[in-house]
């Protein structure tokens, strides 16, 4: 039984594209299975679920893990926007404008996939509830002792070492996504997250032939003792969501070093001035992702999915807008961090 509060009424935006949302897990020239990556598709039918509790949440994801072309985002369609056929973008292009505007959510999903898994809890099936314990005592306090909704990532059970997990909560009162960054500042979490289109992944692993699934159920209710279902929202969090700035030192073409900020949109929070220092940090991330999920005999990631990545993780947090900035940007720099890896 939960401690309940009451609440409102929210709404999760749901997309459904035309190419699979999950991840495919097949067996690999060495016998081992080997998780694949998401083709995002281009263009979405849109539509809305109501959801006014943990419970709902639960619910929703229970049926939601088994539609391969389903996945959530925070932002909201704009009124008068068609709902079939849309692109997933919440600024304007130099060909359409924005589809999708920012929303504030009662409920917050976190991505947690870079803590270390204990050895004693490496069986997830019967470990699950300390799995998750663990997960939680990693982020800010009010979420420590608080009931979730828990979804093991596509990899989880296929990659050893790492909690790979998606954490759902019920809050006291819907935040922004400048509000849940300011939250989750500094913890382990993917932070990419909270911007208006950023896709929140639902559906479990595509299981190719020969694979079978070592966890038996990816979704669950995690409820400790005394739990209440609702996440109290700190009374300061507001002010703390304010213009992220973010100093930094890098080597500009000429190999000289200046300093650049990283500035945001109060509005939006994407990111508006110093996006070359920003792509050079995103390029950082995508490898550090592909170097963790390669196996011994996968070699150097390639050029092309590095470049894939960067650009994945720098559009979903940047104002692009004004056209300056294209994936072939991303390939540069995706070439540059190659050689640096060879190196």
């Amino acid at each position: 039984p939960f401690m309940t509060w009451s609440n409102p009424t929210d709404t999760i935006t749901l997309l459904r594209s035309y190419t699979p949302l999950d991840k495919e897990v097949v067996i690999g020239e060495d016998g081992l299975p080997g998780v694949g990556k998401v083709k995002m598709g281009f263009l979405f039918d849109v539509t809305e679920r109501s959801v006014a509790s943990l419970h709902d949440l639960y619910a929703l994801l229970q049926d939601l893990q088994h539609d391969q072309y389903a996945a959530v985002i925070r932002g909201k369609l704009i009124e008068g926007r068609s709902t079939e056929a849309v692109r997933r973008v919440s600024r304007d292009q130099r060909d359409s404008p924005r589809n999708f505007e920012p929303f504030s959510r009662q409920w917050l999903m976190i991505d947690v996939d870079d803590l270390p898994l204990p050895t004693e809890f490496v069986d997830v099936n019967a470990h699950a509830d300390d799995i998750i314990a663990a997960a939680l005592r990693a982020l800010p306090a009010e979420f420590q002792d608080a009931a979730c909704v828990y979804q093991w990532s596509n990899s989880m059970g296929f990659k050893q070492g790492l909690i790979r997990v998606h954490l759902w909560f019920w809050l006291d009162r819907a935040i922004s996504d400048d509000e849940a960054k300011a939250w989750l500042k500094g913890y382990p979490v993917d932070p990419a997250l909270y911007s208006p289109v950023q896709p929140h992944y639902t559906a479990n692993p595509i299981l190719g032939e020969g694979v079978a699934d070592p966890i038996s159920e990816r979704v669950g209710l995690y409820v400790p003792d005394g739990a209440a279902d609702t996440v109290l929202v700190p009374d300061d969090l507001s002010h703390r969501a304010i213009t992220v700035t973010a100093p930094r030192r890098h080597r500009n073409s000429s190999g000289v070093i200046d300093p650049q900020n990283i500035v945001r949109d109060r509005t939006t929070g994407l990111v508006i001035d110093g996006r070359e220092l920003f792509l050079l940090l995103k390029s950082n991330d995508a490898v550090k992702e592909l170097l963790r999920e390669r196996n011994d005999k996968s070699g150097y990631p390639t050029v092309e999915a590095i470049a894939e990545r960067t650009w994945e993780l720098f559009a979903a947090e940047t104002d692009l807008s004004d056209g300056k900035w294209t994936k072939e940007h991303a390939a540069a720099e995706a070439k540059r961090r190659k050689t640096e890896l060879e190196n």
